[in-house]
Protein backbone atom coordinates (compact mmCIF):
# COMPACT_ATOMS: atom_id res chain seq x y z
CA UNK A 1 0.00 0.00 0.00
CA UNK A 2 2.96 2.39 0.51
CA UNK A 3 4.24 2.60 -3.40
CA UNK A 4 -0.19 3.46 -4.10
CA UNK A 5 0.35 7.05 -2.05
CA UNK A 6 3.83 7.64 -3.34
CA UNK A 7 2.54 9.34 -6.35
CA UNK A 8 0.12 11.46 -4.41
CA UNK A 9 2.36 13.15 -2.32
CA UNK A 10 3.40 14.25 -4.08
CA UNK A 11 0.79 14.31 -3.84
CA UNK A 12 1.03 15.70 -2.83
CA UNK A 13 2.35 15.51 -2.18
CA UNK A 14 3.10 16.31 -3.18
CA UNK A 15 6.03 18.78 -7.66
CA UNK A 16 5.99 21.95 -9.23
CA UNK A 17 7.51 23.38 -11.96
CA UNK A 18 7.87 27.46 -12.85
CA UNK A 19 5.25 30.42 -14.12
CA UNK A 20 7.67 31.27 -16.97
CA UNK A 21 6.26 34.91 -16.47
CA UNK A 22 7.32 34.74 -13.02
CA UNK A 23 10.70 34.57 -12.63
CA UNK A 24 10.84 35.13 -8.92
CA UNK A 25 9.85 31.74 -8.41
CA UNK A 26 13.15 29.11 -8.25
CA UNK A 27 11.32 25.65 -7.48
CA UNK A 28 13.93 24.23 -6.96
CA UNK A 29 14.42 21.54 -3.35
CA UNK A 30 14.12 24.84 -0.56
CA UNK A 31 10.86 26.15 -2.63
CA UNK A 32 8.92 22.81 -0.95
CA UNK A 33 10.07 23.48 2.50
CA UNK A 34 7.65 23.25 5.08
CA UNK A 35 3.46 21.41 5.22
CA UNK A 36 1.78 21.62 2.35
CA UNK A 37 -2.25 20.43 1.93
CA UNK A 38 -4.70 18.97 -0.86
CA UNK A 39 -6.76 21.97 -2.22
CA UNK A 40 -8.28 20.24 -5.64
CA UNK A 41 -8.35 17.65 -7.59
CA UNK A 42 -9.18 17.53 -11.37
CA UNK A 43 -8.51 15.29 -14.17
CA UNK A 44 -9.30 14.89 -18.51
CA UNK A 45 -13.39 15.11 -16.84
CA UNK A 46 -13.28 18.11 -15.30
CA UNK A 47 -13.19 19.02 -11.52
CA UNK A 48 -12.60 16.12 -8.95
CA UNK A 49 -12.51 17.97 -5.83
CA UNK A 50 -16.21 17.01 -4.86
CA UNK A 51 -15.88 13.49 -5.09
CA UNK A 52 -12.45 13.34 -3.52
CA UNK A 53 -13.41 14.77 -0.40
CA UNK A 54 -15.60 12.58 0.84
CA UNK A 55 -12.75 10.28 1.15
CA UNK A 56 -10.30 12.25 2.93
CA UNK A 57 -10.28 13.80 6.53
CA UNK A 58 -6.83 15.59 5.18
CA UNK A 59 -3.78 15.13 2.89
CA UNK A 60 -0.30 16.32 3.69
CA UNK A 61 3.15 16.46 2.55
CA UNK A 62 5.69 17.64 5.10
CA UNK A 63 8.87 18.49 2.66
CA UNK A 64 12.01 19.15 5.18
CA UNK A 65 15.37 21.30 3.86
CA UNK A 66 17.18 17.86 4.56
CA UNK A 67 15.82 16.52 0.87
CA UNK A 68 13.63 13.89 3.06
CA UNK A 69 9.54 14.23 3.04
CA UNK A 70 6.67 13.03 4.82
CA UNK A 71 3.23 12.34 3.45
CA UNK A 72 0.17 11.24 5.45
CA UNK A 73 -3.22 10.39 4.29
CA UNK A 74 -5.35 10.89 6.88
CA UNK A 75 -8.87 9.04 5.33
CA UNK A 76 -12.43 9.84 6.56
CA UNK A 77 -13.54 6.94 9.35
CA UNK A 78 -15.81 4.80 6.38
CA UNK A 79 -12.50 4.29 3.91
CA UNK A 80 -10.98 3.53 7.09
CA UNK A 81 -13.29 0.68 8.15
CA UNK A 82 -14.48 -0.38 4.90
CA UNK A 83 -11.12 0.33 2.16
CA UNK A 84 -7.86 1.01 4.04
CA UNK A 85 -6.49 2.36 7.26
CA UNK A 86 -4.92 5.90 7.56
CA UNK A 87 -1.07 5.86 5.44
CA UNK A 88 2.02 7.56 6.19
CA UNK A 89 4.65 7.60 3.65
CA UNK A 90 8.69 8.90 4.05
CA UNK A 91 11.09 9.44 1.36
CA UNK A 92 13.72 11.63 -0.57
CA UNK A 93 12.60 14.37 -2.75
CA UNK A 94 14.56 15.67 -5.62
CA UNK A 95 13.53 19.11 -7.55
CA UNK A 96 14.22 20.63 -10.64
CA UNK A 97 13.16 24.32 -11.57
CA UNK A 98 14.41 23.83 -15.00
CA UNK A 99 12.93 20.63 -15.91
CA UNK A 100 9.66 21.68 -14.04
CA UNK A 101 9.48 18.58 -11.94
CA UNK A 102 9.60 17.27 -8.34
CA UNK A 103 10.45 13.30 -7.58
CA UNK A 104 9.45 11.68 -4.59
CA UNK A 105 11.93 8.78 -4.15
CA UNK A 106 10.53 5.94 -1.27
CA UNK A 107 11.41 2.28 -0.86
CA UNK A 108 13.48 2.19 -4.09
CA UNK A 109 10.41 3.61 -5.99
CA UNK A 110 10.59 7.04 -7.96
CA UNK A 111 7.43 9.01 -9.07
CA UNK A 112 7.62 11.71 -11.28
CA UNK A 113 5.41 14.91 -11.07
CA UNK A 114 4.82 17.89 -13.80
CA UNK A 115 4.58 21.09 -11.83
CA UNK A 116 3.43 24.66 -12.08
CA UNK A 117 3.35 27.36 -9.21
CA UNK A 118 2.59 30.76 -10.19
CA UNK A 119 2.88 31.89 -6.30
CA UNK A 120 4.93 30.78 -3.22
CA UNK A 121 1.73 28.67 -1.31
CA UNK A 122 0.38 26.74 -3.94
CA UNK A 123 1.41 24.35 -6.60
CA UNK A 124 -0.25 22.53 -9.42
CA UNK A 125 1.27 18.94 -9.80
CA UNK A 126 0.40 16.79 -12.29
CA UNK A 127 0.26 12.79 -13.37
CA UNK A 128 -1.05 10.17 -15.27
CA UNK A 129 -4.65 9.21 -13.70
CA UNK A 130 -3.22 5.48 -13.10
CA UNK A 131 -0.54 7.03 -10.37
CA UNK A 132 -2.78 9.10 -8.36
CA UNK A 133 -5.48 6.21 -8.43
CA UNK A 134 -2.48 4.25 -7.01
CA UNK A 135 -2.12 6.85 -4.33
CA UNK A 136 -6.23 7.08 -3.54
CA UNK A 137 -6.72 3.67 -3.72
CA UNK A 138 -10.42 2.42 -5.12
CA UNK A 139 -12.74 5.28 -5.92
CA UNK A 140 -16.29 4.94 -6.32
CA UNK A 141 -14.93 6.59 -10.13
CA UNK A 142 -12.21 6.28 -12.50
CA UNK A 143 -9.78 9.35 -13.55
CA UNK A 144 -9.10 10.24 -16.54
CA UNK A 145 -6.22 10.83 -18.48
CA UNK A 146 -3.74 13.14 -16.58
CA UNK A 147 -4.77 14.09 -12.88
CA UNK A 148 -3.98 17.50 -11.67
CA UNK A 149 -3.04 18.12 -8.03
CA UNK A 150 -3.03 21.45 -6.09
CA UNK A 151 -1.75 22.15 -3.12
CA UNK A 152 -1.12 25.07 -0.46
CA UNK A 153 1.51 25.85 1.94
CA UNK A 154 0.04 25.49 5.52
Amino acid sequence: MRLRLLPVLAVALLAAGCDSGDDALTLDAAFYTGTWGLVSVADATGDRTGQTEPLLDDLTVDFRSDGTFTLFANFTDIVNQTVRPDETITGDYQASSAARTLVLISDGVAALFQADATASNRVALTAPASIVTGVLGELPFDLQGDVTIVVQRR
